[in-house]
């Protein structure tokens, strides 16, 4: 709530992106492979990241749902 334009670019692209992180893990993993070592760990992460909302699309869509919240209070706050 303390970074208001923060929290209206999360509001505008964390929706679209939700179905197309599968796009996103190879991304990042090219990114991590081309920083290297402990430097390309932060990119590492955020594949996972990707990964595991690609799963949760697939399966039991929990990470989907806090996502979605997320955005909706968000909307609400501003």
């Amino acid at each position: 709530m303390s970074q208001p334009i923060l929290l209206d670019r999360l509001v505008k692209t964390v929706p679209p992106m939700l179905p197309k992180a599968y796009r996103w893990i190879g991304e990042m993993e090219e990114i991590a492979g081309f920083v290297g070592g402990s430097e390309g760990d932060v990119y590492r992460g955020i594949a996972k990241v990707y990964e595991r909302i690609e799963k949760s699309i697939a399966g039991n869509r929990e990470d989907i749902a806090t996502l979605t919240s997320f955005v909706e209070k968000a909307k609400e706050s501003r």
